[in-house]
């Protein structure tokens, strides 16, 4: 044993943290096992996630866009505009934007569909992976 200047015998950091060090570098290799399981699956949740909130943005924008078209359609009737040639655009476009906005809410639908069923794949995956760890805790205890 060494003797620092105080007259006390220093310690020997490294044999006293060891096991310390060595539980850390277990949970650290176990998170990374663990994470590195589920990344696709993350991954395409967050790709999923991404395109919903776009969707919705894109589905606000066509909704504000039909509901000026409809509003101007209403605003030319009242004035007594009996033009035929801006009725016919009119409705084509709202036509047009209603036929857009199916679409995309579809597309959402179909989205959050996917979402949900991968939300469940991860728990399920999930617990698959806590009753392996449990075998492997009963088969290494006996």
């Amino acid at each position: 044993m060494s003797v620092a200047n105080d007259n006390r015998p220093s310690v020997y950091v490294p044999e006293r943290c060891s096991w310390k060090n060595n539980i850390i570098l277990h949970i650290q290799q176990r998170n990374k096992a663990q994470c590195y399981s589920f990344q696709d699956l993350i991954n395409s949740h967050n790709r999923l996630f991404d395109q919903a909130n776009v969707l919705k943005s894109e589905n606000i924008q066509i909704s504000i866009q039909l509901a000026k078209l409809r509003q101007e359609g209403l605003e030319s009737i009242k004035s007594g505009d009996n033009s035929s040639d801006t009725r016919t655009v009119t409705s084509e476009q709202l036509l047009s934007l209603e036929e857009k906005l199916l679409a995309q809410q579809e597309e959402l639908t179909d989205i959050h569909k996917k979402r949900g069923e991968n939300a469940q794949m991860i728990v399920d995956l999930k617990n698959a992976l806590a009753e392996k760890d449990k075998l492997l805790h009963m088969k290494s205890d006996a």
